[in-house]
């Protein structure tokens, strides 16, 4: 009987299960994307599967929200706004900021009933377009998800649309005038022996103390002729007031040859708080161009409720729902790096 009906089989296992993950339970709706037949066993002759007509369409479990049950719906109706932004940026040896930008968007996931419409409303001074770096809050440029009333954001940079289900980017953004950058990072290189060469590399956090970064990776190139190098870390002192009832600092560094590079983590980053390293590296034919061949170092990190375009999110109101209706709202900031470059 499997061997008779393994299309039948291999069609339903393929609309009940995604990625080991369960989508559609329901007899009915299975009804609607199978169209195979079952084949009855039978003592003689060879097995014959029977095929309905020639409406069978591919699967398209990938693309469909995972079921919640006849209504199709979560218990609970939940929107979640994230404000996510990717900063751009090249510090000169000096310290001083070459280049910067920031990519950002404007995420939805909405699992609301009935997919009611849904206001957005983000700072009234936000001015959009070249030659507006004087405006509090100013983005190069912009685009938007085709349901959002263009009009409506036009005249009150309120952000007017009927969500579909699921996950959707409502918003894209650039911004390309001067920000504070959340990680200035003070590299000093100084020759200590005849084939050594000693680097300091000071991370400061230039962002609120309330806020903490998380997943700071530090990735330091050393050059190529390098045959050893020794890693000192910064011991933070047992007695930290900076975060008195927190979990303790954790650090970790590993020098990767294969790489020649030097690999720095940390696992919380508090702000305003700075740490350091330094590494002692033995060059043999150490020369004046050697000392182009540290760097640049690269910086990767998360830091959440944090954003640096200062784009908000004024309110988030869910219209014509009657009163019994009564969602639940996340609205979220989290900053990323994507390129964070320092010179040495």
């Amino acid at each position: 009987a499997i061997r008779r009906n393994f299309i039948l089989i291999y069609e339903l296992l393929d609309e009940v299960m995604d990625y080991g993950l369960p989508q559609i339970s329901d007899t009915e709706q299975l009804k609607m994307h199978v169209h195979n037949t079952a084949v009855r066993s039978r003592d003689g002759g060879p097995p014959k599967i029977q095929i309905g007509k020639p409406k069978t369409a591919a699967a398209t479990s990938t693309f469909k929200p995972i079921d919640f049950g006849k209504s199709n719906k979560p218990s609970k109706n939940e929107i979640f706004v994230d404000i996510l932004e990717r900063i751009n940026l090249v510090f000169s040896s000096e310290g001083n900021v070459i280049n910067s930008s920031i990519d950002g968007c404007i995420q939805l996931k909405s699992y609301l009933a009935g997919n009611p419409n849904i206001r957005v409303a983000l700072n009234e001074d936000l001015v959009i377009g070249p030659g507006s770096s004087s405006a509090p809050c100013s983005l190069a440029s912009c685009n938007f998800h085709e349901s959002v009333d263009l009009q409506e954001f036009e005249n009150n940079k309120v952000l007017s649309f009927t969500p579909p289900t699921g996950e959707f980017v409502l918003m894209n953004y650039r911004y390309i005038n001067d920000f504070s950058p959340p990680f200035r990072i003070t590299p000093t290189l100084n020759k200590i022996h005849e084939h050594q060469m000693e680097l300091v590399v000071k991370l400061s956090a230039d962002f609120k103390r309330t806020l903490s970064a998380s997943n700071v990776r530090v990735i330091i190139p050393v050059p190529q002729s390098t045959d050893t190098v020794g890693i000192k870390m910064e011991k933070r002192p047992e007695t930290d007031t900076a975060a008195p009832s927190g979990p303790r600092f954790q650090q970790a560094s590993e020098y990767r040859e294969k790489d020649k590079q030097v690999v720095w983590v940390l696992k919380k980053f508090n702000g305003q708080d700075d740490h350091s390293i330094t590494l002692r590296t033995t060059i043999p034919n150490l020369d004046k161009t050697r000392r182009r061949e540290f760097g640049p170092i690269r910086i990767s990190f998360e830091i959440p409720m944090y954003n640096c375009s200062r784009l908000v999110v004024r309110y988030l109101r869910i219209l014509n729902v009657p009163p019994s209706y009564k969602p639940l709202r996340w609205v979220r900031y989290v900053t990323r790096s994507d390129s964070y470059l320092t010179r040495v």
